[in-house]
């Protein structure tokens, strides 16, 4: 197999360290509903959000919810060899500046390797359908 058609291997570590945070961030924010939600129905009356607050929370977690699942479908994609979702993703990595592991996807993302890798191109006739191309095999 020619070296452009396999896929480098900080692609690879790049997409699944995208993987794995977004999918537990994911998890994070269905915790952060469930404790909006508990949170406004405490029996305390001192003690329990406002309408206003628990909407607030809600929209919060809504957003953080489709922006991990936006850059786990983004990261299958830039498996694919896809250019468009390794340059979203980086950007959706930078946009995230306040965490560290999403910038250091960013920066494998941008390496030369994996630059000449999304350059090159697939093999005629190789489609996603067909075994081993997601793979990079």
């Amino acid at each position: 197999m020619p070296p452009l058609d396999r896929r480098p291997g900080v692609v690879t570590a790049g997409a699944v360290v995208a993987i794995v945070l977004s999918a537990l961030a994911l998890v994070g924010g269905l915790f952060g509903v469930v404790g909006v939600v508990v949170d406004h129905v405490d029996p305390d009356p001192g003690d329990y959000l406002s309408v206003g607050g628990m909407i607030a929370g809600l929209v919060v977690c809504a957003v953080l919810i489709a922006a991990c699942a936006f850059a786990i479908v983004l990261a299958a994609f830039a498996l694919g060899r896809r250019q468009w979702a390794r340059i979203t993703l980086v950007v959706l990595g930078f946009v995230s500046f306040a965490a560290l592991l999403p910038l250091i996807t960013s920066v494998l993302l941008l390496l030369p390797s994996a630059g000449r890798w999304y350059a090159g191109r697939r093999p005629r006739g190789d489609s996603p359908g067909r075994s081993g191309w997601i793979a990079g095999q």
